[in-house]
């Protein structure tokens, strides 16, 4: 990836994972994301609002890497708004599951994880299974499943 002028734009969901982790993903982004080659932008979730819709306007202007720094459901909303665009998505799998970054092999360490989006990567093309208006990207389930998860609580 030509990293020349580079706009990221980071869905950073400060539920997920640990508690205060936004002083550590910030300092990741500033150590690894350098200007002039890079501006970052970080959006910082509330719960409320529509993750999929401000991540696509944030592709409207002019971001060329959308960044889900969250768990399983926020890299849902983000992974949403670029289906069918040709933004790459990256992934800072700060959740408790984290099952997508997990089958890709990206680093569960914050910081080898957002290196590894800044430096020299290779960008592959995933699969998507739409439910109604939702694309899925690991994993879909029913029953129990879903139940468990709900309750699960990070750690």
């Amino acid at each position: 990836m030509d990293n020349s002028r580079q706009k990221a734009f980071v869905v950073f969901n400060p539920k997920a994972g640990k508690e205060d982790e936004a002083a550590e993903l910030r300092s990741a982004l500033a150590r690894h994301f350098t200007s002039p080659r890079w501006t970052v932008e970080i959006y910082e979730t509330t719960g409320k609002e529509d993750v999929t819709a401000t991540s696509r306007a944030a592709c409207e202007q002019g971001t060329s890497l959308v960044v889900s720094a969250g768990g399983d459901g926020t890299l849902v909303g983000v992974a949403n708004a670029l289906v069918h665009r040709q933004i790459p998505l990256g992934i800072l799998p700060l959740g408790t599951g984290n099952r997508l970054a997990r089958v890709l092999s990206i680093p569960l360490k914050l910081d080898e994880a957002v290196q590894l989006l800044a430096g020299d990567h290779k960008i592959i093309e995933i699969d998507a299974l739409k439910v109604g208006d939702l694309y899925f990207f690991s994993n879909v389930s029913v029953g129990m499943s879903p139940g468990i998860m709900n309750e699960t609580k990070s750690a």
